[in-house]
């Protein structure tokens, strides 16, 4: 094993083979960075910390068989990112992608494919349209997927560090990461005239919405019509909040282990299948998840939507298009 350093003046690392052993494959040398050795370290430590964190869930929740994660890959596609293969279960970090937002996103999507069916679908998506963050999605399961990947990273981070840090500080798309959209901005990635609830679910943004509305604590004082304003000014996306009193009666305040919870068997409420993606869109997911979540009845599900719907004002008392 010899030293030297790197072209930033780092020392590296250099793994030398100087034997041919049966079985064995020379590559040559191998230089680790200083700054590598410690990113892998770091993801070491962040993803014991998440399987910590789904193992106090109990044992439904755990993330199954080991976890694998590639850093740095080499991806040779153009505009490729780093993503978990549905396929081989492995994860890929692209090289200079590197941050615990990109590492919690990706770890998500080992969870969901652990829990769910139909995941697969996934990478044949990606291969027939190139990508799977479009503005309005080919099928409501990639964008429930991916923006359920967002969304359950920032609650993990959340969860792991006992609320002490509510967000990431690098590539995180939302500054308020937990706060309801309001009605102009969720409906933003649609065309005018598709601007409804029946389009809202080919939408990452109208998934995040969904998962935001369903754990928000303060729900009942939130207007959709209006813009939330704070000491910094105003941020056009997020719905307005009131202070004083409150807007409606709808509370919900669900945990992040509960809408965990929406994905897994429950025998006892006639759920004997984990989500399937023919389940990934707002009808059925929340019908699901009126079978599982405690005091999600029908109106509450039509006052969740009409809050949701880029069409519908006066969200409180408006009947849901669907």
């Amino acid at each position: 094993m010899n030293a030297d350093t790197d072209i930033t003046g780092e020392p590296n690392v250099r793994l030398v083979d100087t034997e041919r052993r049966a079985g064995l494959h020379n590559l040559g040398d191998i230089a680790l960075g200083r700054m590598t050795v410690r990113q892998h370290g770091d993801l070491w430590v962040l993803y014991n910390k998440a399987i910590d964190l789904m193992e106090s869930y109990g044992a439904e929740y755990i993330f199954k068989d080991k976890i694998v994660v590639k850093y740095p890959a080499s991806l040779s596609l153009d505009g490729w990112s780093s993503y978990w293969n549905p396929l081989n279960q492995h994860g890929y970090i692209k090289q200079g992608q590197f941050s615990t937002y990109t590492a919690l996103h990706e770890l998500t999507h080992k969870w969901e494919y652990d829990h769910c069916t139909g995941e697969t679908g996934m990478a044949w998506q990606l291969v027939k349209h190139g990508d799977t963050h479009q503005t309005r999605e080919n099928t409501t399961f990639v964008p429930f997927l991916e923006s359920f990947a967002d969304w359950a990273a920032v609650k993990m981070l959340q969860a792991m560090s006992d609320g002490k840090v509510k967000n990431f500080h690098d590539g995180w798309p939302y500054s308020h990461p937990d706060h309801p959209f309001n009605r102009t901005y969720i409906g933003g990635n649609l065309a005018s005239e598709e601007r409804n609830l029946a389009n809202l679910d080919y939408t990452e943004r109208g998934w995040y919405g969904l998962f935001n509305v369903l754990t928000f604590p303060y729900l009942d004082r939130v207007d959709v019509d209006r813009t939330f304003t704070d000491v910094n000014g105003e941020h056009h996306e997020y719905a307005f909040v009131s202070l004083f009193s409150p807007i409606s009666d709808l509370k919900l305040g669900y945990s992040f282990k509960d809408v965990l919870s929406v994905f897994l068997t429950k025998p006892s409420k006639n759920i004997d299948a984990v989500l399937h993606t023919r389940e990934m869109n707002f009808r059925d997911f929340m019908a699901r998840g009126g079978k599982i979540l405690p005091g999600l009845d029908d109106t509450k599900i039509t006052q969740v939507k009409a809050l949701l719907n880029p069409k519908v004002k006066t969200a409180a008392t408006a009947v849901a298009a669907r």
